[in-house]
């Protein structure tokens, strides 16, 4: 996922812009949720004995992971879309060369 936000970003705004941040969010979401299951095996690990503090920390990094991945999701599906309307509209207004000189296609 972080792979496809990377090169939505890069082709809509370029390499070097603010927005290539925005790969870090799948970054955040895994780390999340190596951190709920820490707190989750850490329940089942002392069974019998109730650790009410830890079950509200897992909950609460289940929401914020739960959230992240959808963030990154919507991303990536916005990037999509960002990218083929570029194309759709790119395609009405000729193709670019790799020298630069701007050629239309033309059915014959």
């Amino acid at each position: 996922m972080s792979s496809l936000i990377i090169a939505s970003v890069q082709r809509l705004r370029g390499p070097q812009s603010r927005w290539m941040r925005l790969s870090l969010i799948p970054l955040v979401a895994g780390s999340l949720d190596y951190a709920e299951n820490v707190c989750i095996f850490s329940l089942l690990a002392t069974y019998p004995r109730r650790l009410p503090r830890v079950a509200r920390i897992a909950g609460i990094l289940t929401a914020m992971k739960t959230a992240t991945y959808l963030l990154g999701l919507a991303l990536t599906a916005g990037g999509g879309l960002g990218l083929a309307l570029r194309w759709i509209v790119g395609a009405g207004q000729g193709v670019t060369s790799r020298l630069g000189r701007n050629r239309t296609l033309r059915l014959r």
